[in-house]
Order: C-alpha cells, then sequence, then structure tokens
C-alpha cells in the first residue's frame, strides 16, 4: 500500500496520536488555568492585616494628624499586634513593630522589599574637632551638626568641612531643614497623597509645585557643585569611587548629584541626632554617667584620649551607644519599603505597591525583647549582648545611609566626651519626651553645660590636638585602599 494512501493505517494512527497529544497539551493548559485561578481566588481571599478603618477618599489622614506619627502608630500596635494596616490617601501602608517580622519581610525577602569601610581614622580626626569646641562653647547641637557635615563631605566628596567653610555649612543646613520643615507642617503635601490627581493641575494653581521646584533647583545645584568638587580633587572619596561602578553609568549629572547628596545628608541629620539623645540622657540619669566615666578611667586613664582599639575594654559604654539608638529612635519609621509584587506573610495579603515602615519607635518599645522598655538602661546590653539592634539604622538593603558612618562615629564621640567632660544642666533643662518628630525625631532644644574634668585632661586633649595628623588626602588615601582591598 501507497504511504500517501489516505486510508493507510500509518497515517490515520498519526493523526489520532496528534490529536490525542494536542487533548493532552489542551487539559493540561486548562487544569493549570483552573489551579491558578483557585490560587489567584484564595490568595486575594486573604485578609490584608488588621488596622483602623479608613474613610472614603481620605483613609486614615485624620487620624494621623491628630498626633505624633509615632505615638499615633503605638497605640495602633498595642490594638492590632506587629502588623498594622493604614491608609494615606488611597496608599495603602503596613507598619511593623517586630524585629522578627522586619528580617523576614526587609532581609531574609529583600529583593520583593527593597525598590529602593574601614574609616575610624576620619572619624577620631573629626570628633577631636569636636571635644576642642567644646572647651570654647556650650553649643553642642552646632559641634554635633558639624561634626556629622564634615565627616561625611570628608568621606563623600574628600574635603573636610572646617570653621573657614561657614557659609557652604549653612547652605546645606538651609536645605535640610526647609525640606523637612514643609513636609511636615504643609498640608498640600497630604493632599497629594490623597488626590494623586492633583499633581497634574498647572504649576500656578499647585503650590507644592513651586516649591518643589524651587527646592529641587537649589539642592541640585549646591549638590552638582560638590560632585565636581569631588571628582576634581586628588584625594580618594566615596563619590569617585562610586561613579566607576557599572549603575552609575545609567544615570544623568543631576540624577546622580541627587543620589550623593540626599545620601550623605541623612548621615548628617541622623548622627548628630543620636548624639544629643546621648547628652540627653547623661544629664536624667547620672548614675548611667558616673559608672561610664569609671570604666574609661579604669581603662584610659587620663594621659590619652580613648580610641577604637579601646572598643572591646569598653562594654558598658558600648552599652551607652545602642541604648542611645534603642531608647529615643531618631529614624522612628525609618526608610520606606515598597513591595515590587504581590506578597502573602503569615495568611496576611500584601499587595504590589504597599509602603511597609520598620516602626523602630515601636520596636525598641517591646517588653517582649526589652524589659522595662522605657527606661534607660545601658546595663541590658551588658546582660544580654544577642539582643537585636537593628531597628536604629534600617533593615536590608534600604538601610540608613548613616550607617555607612553609623556606629563607630557614635561610639568614638561619646567615648571622648566620658573620657573629658561632666555634664550639667543649662538654663533651658531637658525633658524626658519632649521630641520633635520630623525627618529625624530628635530631642526638643535644650540646654547642657559640659566643663572639662580636670586640668590634666585639658592638657592631654590639648596635646592631641597638635600631635593629630589632620592630612584630608593621606587619610582618605588608606580609606580607598581598605575598599579596593
Amino acid at each position: 500500500m501507497a504511504k500517501d494512501d489516505p486510508d493507510s493505517p500509518g497515517l490515520v494512527s498519526g493523526l489520532v496520536k496528534d490529536t490525542s497529544r494536542s487533548s493532552l497539551y489542551l487539559l493540561s493548559l486548562c487544569a493549570c488555568l483552573f489551579l491558578g485561578g483557585l490560587y489567584l481566588r484564595k490568595a486575594a481571599n486573604k485578609p490584608l492585616p488588621p488596622g483602623p478603618c479608613p474613610l472614603p477618599i481620605i483613609g486614615n489622614i485624620h487620624q494621623l494628624l491628630s498626633k505624633p506619627l509615632p505615638d499615633a502608630l503605638s497605640e495602633w500596635h498595642q490594638k492590632y499586634g506587629p502588623l498594622v494596616r493604614f491608609q494615606s490617601g488611597n496608599r495603602l501602608m503596613i507598619s511593623i513593630a517586630s524585629d522578627d517580622v522586619c528580617q523576614d519581610l526587609m532581609v531574609r525577602k529583600g529583593p520583593l522589599y527593597n525598590s529602593r569601610p574601614d574609616i575610624v581614622v576620619a572619624e577620631e580626626v573629626e570628633s577631636l574637632q569636636v571635644m576642642i569646641d567644646f572647651l570654647s562653647s556650650d553649643d553642642f547641637s552646632a559641634s554635633f551638626r558639624r561634626y556629622g557635615a564634615s565627616v561625611t563631605n570628608a568621606l563623600g566628596y574628600g574635603r573636610r568641612l572646617t570653621h573657614d567653610d561657614e557659609a557652604e555649612f549653612h547652605e546645606a543646613e538651609q536645605l535640610a531643614y526647609r525640606l523637612v520643615d514643609v513636609i511636615v507642617a504643609d498640608f498640600h503635601f497630604a493632599l497629594v497623597e490623597i488626590f494623586p490627581i492633583l499633581d497634574y493641575i498647572l504649576g500656578f494653581l499647585a503650590p507644592w509645585k513651586a516649591f518643589g521646584k524651587k527646592y529641587y533647583t537649589e539642592a541640585t545645584s549646591f549638590y552638582s557643585r560638590n560632585l565636581l568638587k569631588a571628582q576634581s580633587t586628588s584625594s580618594w572619596n566615596w563619590v569617585k569611587h562610586s561613579l566607576t561602578r557599572p549603575q552609575a553609568k545609567n544615570m544623568s549629572t543631576d540624577g546622580l548629584s541627587m543620589l550623593f547628596g540626599t545620601a550623605l545628608q541623612a548621615a548628617v541629620e541622623t548622627i548628630p541626632s543620636i548624639l544629643r539623645v546621648f547628652v540627653k540622657a547623661m544629664l536624667l540619669h547620672p548614675e548611667s554617667l558616673a559608672k561610664a566615666q569609671a570604666e574609661i578611667d579604669q581603662v584610659v586613664g587620663s594621659d590619652r584620649l580613648p580610641s577604637f582599639s579601646d572598643k572591646p575594654s569598653l562594654p558598658y559604654i558600648n552599652g551607652i551607644v545602642n541604648e542611645c539608638c534603642r531608647w529615643q529612635a531618631v529614624l522612628a519609621l525609618g526608610f520606606p519599603h515598597s513591595t515590587t509584587d504581590d506578597d502573602e506573610y503569615c495568611g496576611y495579603r500584601i499587595p504590589k505597591g504597599t509602603m511597609l515602615f520598620a516602626n523602630a519607635w515601636a520596636i525598641g518599645f517591646d517588653e517582649g525583647i526589652y524589659q522595662n522598655a522605657r527606661d534607660f538602661l545601658p546595663e541590658r546590653w551588658l546582660e544580654n549582648p544577642e539582643l537585636p539592634n537593628s531597628a536604629a539604622f534600617g533593615y536590608g538593603p534600604r538601610v540608613c545611609p548613616g550607617k555607612f558612618i553609623g556606629m563607630d562615629s557614635l561610639f568614638i564621640n561619646i567615648a571622648r566626651m566620658l573620657w573629658g567632660y561632666e555634664f550639667a544642666h543649662g538654663e533651658r533643662k531637658v525633658t524626658l519626651w519632649d521630641i520633635d518628630h520630623a525627618f529625624t525625631s530628635s530631642p526638643r532644644d535644650f540646654d547642657a553645660k559640659l566643663s572639662i574634668r580636670s586640668v590634666k585632661h585639658r592638657e592631654t586633649l590639648e596635646h592631641a590636638q597638635s600631635v593629630t595628623e589632620t592630612d584630608v588626602d593621606g587619610i582618605l588615601a588608606k580609606i580607598g585602599e581598605d575598599f579596593r582591598a
């Protein structure tokens, strides 16, 4: 029989096999679609995390404006648990008040939730300047701000900010304060969150657009000048180092300027605020001050300043550093994370685009982790060295840029202030929970008198100033070698 005969058994058999195979594929596809539909329906039916009932259009804005945000969220966490869902306009947000949950979502599931070196020599030089400033002034807040600006400027752009750079320092401060003040106080920004369509209104009808344009122009100009200075310096700096990375090739000059500028600005804001918490704690807890000074006198003495090599021998002072970060968390809500896809956690649905906050303020007061959490107790870190302290600077890739300088900066400044100075109340007394909640949660202004502990301490400090190497190029070259190693 001919092979091309339509009645050929081989051909008929082949057609039957092809039809059966196609049917099998079709059935498999239908089964997959059916099961997928069941899964999606099941996922869609899962509840969102618990939280207060939102009003139409405005969400929970009315409740968030009635008191400081960390306080409002803390009350909700007490009622609803470690995951609290709320709405700002039509934007879904989740506050997390559990270190374990933050570790699960922002570290272990980092890519889904994160659409977003050894520098001790530089820090020692800048902390020495803080100590010298205190010899002639009680304005500790200004000294802390100058420290934050100078050490980040040196590491970021390759040059220190000294007292001769007053205009540049003032310009950086004003940029930061103006943005914070307007975002916190101006209801127009809240309106854009509630009614996103307002963002498309013509500029002359939208005051936030005029402000945004003016601020962006001024900030870009300032940060661009710093970027050019960083590229022109002979010394190593973080900007020059980062510009060699492949990711930088796809960004505009303005984009790079703003990226570096805002990242370094975060460090400038964070560290001085924590140092203010430290001064506040020492005024309110003289018993902790006495214990710390007894420890540092025994380990260091008065013939030299504390250095980073002393850190392992100063456990109580390390406890003070950790306790200052926890007790009155400066980054109360951390840096927001946003989900890049739908997710499920512990039976709760977390839709794509949800904004999540690691609520460091609430985590720090978790009695399940920190007993007597509202008390300032450096001893807790000696009794349990495994206590978590991630909340202070955030979690995962969205960790606060200030951590780049971070805990070492806090240690060297706190250790040296405890070594060299006594703390006393000034004219404006400090109040325990009197706090400004803005970009950072910082103690409201108060006064303190810092006096050198002895003639010997003064002599040691002045001698250290005369012999300390302040060649920024040499210091940064060493840091650059550490980065490349």
